[in-house]
């Protein structure tokens, strides 16, 4: 029985087709407004800023603590389409999921990032880390309002590899 191996360049090419067919699409139903500041609790926890260019891109910006004593600072490009989900337009509230691509930078105090280094190594304090967001986030109240559920995995190209697994949950208020 053949075994079958995980490959970054074929995981790559999968979600490049997956976001690539989201982003061909029209109207996603994106909340009234478009910029929402909000807070995140999870890993990392901290603040969250999303930025609606169209009703299905966004970019969303984030600033947090982790639970490995780190500061993280994180960039993603969001895309979202009802389609992914058909129950959201169901309801009278609008549930939109979405996925993106990003990064995630590391500031640590500690050796966290493994490879072998010693605590005081400096290059063993900054990391910096490809991330795939997926979402799903809630707006009831006519969509100035938008509470979302998120999962962020990941690996780190910045000092060596390392894994990510970041996530939480999302309160915004958009205006």
């Amino acid at each position: 029985m053949p075994t079958t191996h995980f490959s970054p360049a074929r995981f790559g090419f999968v979600l490049l087709s997956l976001v690539v067919s989201v982003a061909a699409r029209g109207d996603s139903g994106a909340p009234s407004r478009d910029w929402g500041p909000g807070l995140r609790v999870g890993e990392p926890w901290g603040f969250e800023d999303k930025k609606f260019f169209t009703p299905r891109h966004a970019v969303a910006m984030g600033f947090g603590v982790s639970n490995r004593h780190a500061l993280v600072m994180s960039l993603d490009y969001l895309f979202h389409d009802d389609l992914l989900l058909p129950l959201a337009r169901v309801t009278d509230y609008r549930l939109v999921p979405y996925l993106g691509l990003g990064m995630s930078f590391h500031f640590s105090t500690l050796s966290v990032f493994g490879n072998g280094r010693r605590l005081n190594d400096p290059d063993a304090r900054f990391g910096m880390a490809v991330r795939f967001p997926v979402g799903l986030e809630w707006y009831p109240w006519g969509g100035d309002f938008g509470l979302a559920a998120e999962i962020q995995p990941g690996f780190g190209v910045i000092p060596g590899s390392f894994r990510v697994l970041h996530g939480g949950l999302i309160a915004r208020y958009y205006y």
